[in-house]
């Protein structure tokens, strides 16, 4: 009942409004708990899980080297296949680079805070025209590792 609010909701659809909603709909109330599990199915429903997107990520990063010439990416796994950290960078962004930007590269990170922990870390250069670009992405541990 709730995979057309969640397509079509331009907001957060928060537990509490999904009470609302199906108090209002069906005029059944329900708990908060129930609402948040509600929202967490619908989302696995719509997107599927982060173990089946982990899953993909080295198919995704194949098609990356192989449809964009001159791109670099690399998956790292522990003994046991698990994820542990990978980084991409597309051969065009790398040809800007070296052709139309200043030779200074900045690093960032942000930490991610959902069921897995890490950092997603962002590297970018300016342009001749000072225009941000954006050249390698990664996901780790940390900004140090």
């Amino acid at each position: 009942m709730l995979v057309d609010s969640f397509k079509y909701a331009n907001w957060e659809y928060k537990a509490n409004d999904i009470r609302a909603d199906i108090g209002q709909q069906f005029g059944v109330s329900i708990s908060y708990n129930q609402a948040w599990r509600a929202k967490c199915h619908t989302l696995h429903m719509l997107r599927g899980s982060a173990e089946d997107s982990f899953r993909m990520l080295p198919l995704y990063l194949y098609n990356i080297r192989i449809h964009n010439p001159g791109s670099v990416s690399n998956l790292v796994t522990d003994k046991e296949d698990r994820f542990l950290m990978c980084y991409y960078s597309l051969g065009v962004v790398v040809r800007s680079f070296v052709q139309h930007c200043r030779p200074v590269i900045i690093v960032d990170g942000a930490q991610l805070k959902a069921g897995y922990s890490g950092t997603n870390l962002v590297a970018v250069a300016m342009d001749d025209n000072n225009g941000i670009l954006p050249l390698a992405y990664g996901i780790g541990g940390g900004e140090t590792n």
